[in-house]
């Protein structure tokens, strides 16, 4: 009998391994002593409520939220995928990318998403790591050679490689789609390395971000 609610939960034996296990094991509340938490979480992530904030408002430490948060996201993106196995390939999509970095400068990366046209759905994501550029002072650069000597250098195909995933993936089961973009050089090639006739439509970053623009999906999704 679980203490928290005075459930029973039913364990298991491996009659091969002789170890055991339980109902629980594959539960999203696995471990949690606090289980019901994570409804709470959940709602409170999705509108916007930041996560110190959050911790206030449940009354508990924020190092609790910092751990509930990547249980959230994998079992909502595992959820995402699943769904995706069953539904019918999108037509029409609008993709793009952003760039950001992690830790530090030294460490950008971009994200690429994808949305259905016509819905705004979110159908998928992926990221490539890439090399620092842009203006940097000559200890800037001395620095990001020190960098790479540790870590390596990033793929400088990688942005080319992960929007082609990203279409096979999206795209996967349609014959032919119409994928909107913006004029980012790596696309064009990535479109040719896509199993799918694709009809490819650029409109130019610079124009204005309104409903009219046909990147709107994207441009919502990014903000």
């Amino acid at each position: 009998m679980r203490k928290t609610d005075n459930r029973r939960i039913q364990r298991y034996l491996c009659l091969s391994c002789k170890r055991s296990f339980s109902t629980q094991t594959f539960s999203v509340t696995y471990w949690l002593k606090q289980p019901y938490l994570i409804k709470d979480v959940f709602m409170k992530i999705v509108g916007n409520m930041a996560n110190r904030q959050l911790a206030r408002d449940l009354k508990v430490n924020p190092g609790t939220i910092d751990s509930i948060l990547p249980r959230i996201a994998r079992h909502c993106f595992l959820f995402h995928i699943k769904n995706l196995q069953n539904a019918s390939p999108p037509s029409e999509i609008v993709v793009d990318g952003f760039v950001t970095f992690e830790h530090n400068q030294y460490f950008p990366f971009h994200h690429h998403n994808a949305v259905e046209k016509d819905t705004d759905f979110f159908m998928y994501f992926t990221y490539s790591e890439v090399r620092r550029s842009g203006t940097m002072t000559e200890d800037q650069e001395n620095r990001r050679v020190e960098l790479e000597k540790v870590f390596g250098n990033p793929d400088s195909q990688a942005v080319r490689k992960d929007m082609t995933h990203l279409l096979e993936v999206t795209l996967n089961g349609q014959t032919s789609a119409v994928v909107h973009s913006d004029g980012h050089k790596s696309y064009p090639r990535a479109i040719r390395d896509t199993k799918c006739d694709i009809a490819h439509i650029v409109t130019p970053g610079k124009n204005h971000r309104d409903k009219h623009n046909k990147l709107w999906p994207i441009n919502l999704l990014d903000l």
